[in-house]
């Protein structure tokens, strides 16, 4: 037998090929992990501090943005005189013309109904019995718990109220200026969106709910 015959039978009779092959890669795959865990070890907690840095930065930026979008002021009136009149006459609305179809989808609290919807009417000439000009829209809201809202409308000018509210501070909605007042248990808002004059009342209602209302109307 040659010599190099004989090296090679001592080797395969002496060593198994296929085990040190497993216990080589073994070893590699050892180092492998080794090295990838000390990478994870600081890739992961810098990872994590980069995404809360993110999350950070954009609490704090849409805060600001919500903070310059709504600023709620309430003016507190000491008392509400109710002294003004007008001669209008009242019409069941049968039909909201497209234009008006917001009041559909406008937030009110779920416990409350709409139990009206009228438009008031006036006269162009006052020495002539005949109302002819549709003034506001009205949508009244009530619940079981004696709350009321009522939303008034109308693209001729301020919706007709029985009481004048001197302008203080104003607020904002969605950057839209809006007059909030407060008397006891009632919120009386004043605002124009959209070249239409708004005028909301509301009875036992929280801020909140009067908030949200507004929001979904000055979007």
């Amino acid at each position: 037998m040659l010599k190099k015959q004989i090296i090679k039978k001592v080797f395969d009779n002496e060593f198994n090929i296929n085990e040190m092959r497993n216990q080589i890669l073994l070893k590699n795959e050892r180092k492998y992990n080794k090295k990838m865990n000390k990478i994870y070890k600081f890739a992961v907690p810098t990872f994590l501090v980069l995404i809360s840095s993110v999350i950070v930065f954009y609490s704090n930026n849409t805060s600001k943005h919500n903070d310059i979008k709504n600023n709620i002021h309430i003016n507190k009136l000491e008392n509400l005189q109710r002294e003004m009149t007008f001669e209008v006459n009242e019409e069941e609305i049968e039909n909201i013309p497209q234009k008006f179809d917001f009041i559909l989808n406008i937030n009110i609290p779920k416990d409350f109904d709409l139990k009206r919807k009228y438009n008031l009417y006036t006269r162009s000439n006052i020495e002539v019995n005949t109302f002819d000009i549709l003034r506001d829209y009205v949508f009244e809201y009530k619940n079981n718990k004696g709350s009321k809202i009522v939303v008034s409308f109308s693209e001729t000018g301020r919706p007709l109220k029985d009481y004048n509210l001197t302008v203080e501070t104003l607020s904002k909605i969605n950057n839209t200026d809006i007059l909030i007042s407060q008397y006891q248990n009632l919120y009386l808002v004043s605002f124009n969106y959209k070249k239409i004059f708004f005028a909301v009342e509301t009875e036992n209602i929280s801020i909140e709910e009067l908030t949200s209302l507004l929001e979904s109307i000055i979007k």
